[in-house]
């Protein structure tokens, strides 16, 4: 016995021509409410690196008025909770400012931290030439003069000397401190 087609059931040749499924459509769907929340936490903390930065820089970035102030009232906040609504209010001006003036904080900040990691790599690299100079003596100046440092190595022995004597005796670090600025205009050349 064969099976009677019913008329109101779907041919299955229909659904080839379909290449979507139901309920969507060419368009790009809408961010979901936590991409939306997650966008919004990254500008307020933008905002908050922003806040620390001087007034004049702050100025320079050409942010909307409302912004460049608020960024600037948010050093005055002492308390916890105005501290924190007041980044907030941060947070939501800076969804309002159009994305190019975003983008331009972000690479300001990116450059300014990138800076302080190079100070800092600088003045960690004159502390250990420090240090190896006070242990090492001429050995180690005679590494700095093959580096291509010119230096005096008289003036240098005798600062090593005094900052090694001022070490020992507890007596103060003035010369330890001039080692420290004389290896900091050696290394910069």
């Amino acid at each position: 016995m064969a099976k009677k087609k019913r008329e109101n059931s779907p041919d299955p040749q229909d659904f080839d021509s379909i290449d979507a499924r139901p309920g969507e459509s060419d368009h790009e769907e809408a961010p979901s409410k936590s991409a939306k929340k997650r966008a919004m936490t990254a500008l307020q903390d933008l905002g908050e690196q922003a806040s620390a930065l001087d007034r004049k820089e702050i100025v320079s970035l050409q942010l909307s008025d409302s912004l460049s102030m608020a960024l600037c009232d948010a050093g005055s906040i002492s308390a916890r909770e105005g501290k924190r609504r007041h980044m907030q209010f941060i947070g939501k001006l800076m969804r309002k400012e159009p994305e190019e003036n975003i983008e331009n904080l972000r690479q300001f900040l990116s450059l300014r931290n990138h800076n302080h990691h190079i100070a800092i790599q600088k003045e960690k690299l004159i502390e250990r030439w420090r240090e190896r100079l006070l242990t090492e003596g001429d050995s180690a100046i005679q590494a700095l003069v093959e580096e291509g440092k010119s230096i005096d190595r008289g003036q240098m022995r005798s600062l090593i000397r005094s900052a090694r004597k001022e070490l020992a005796d507890e007596s103060g670090r003035s010369h330890y401190r001039k080692l420290y600025q004389q290896l900091k205009s050696i290394l910069s050349e």
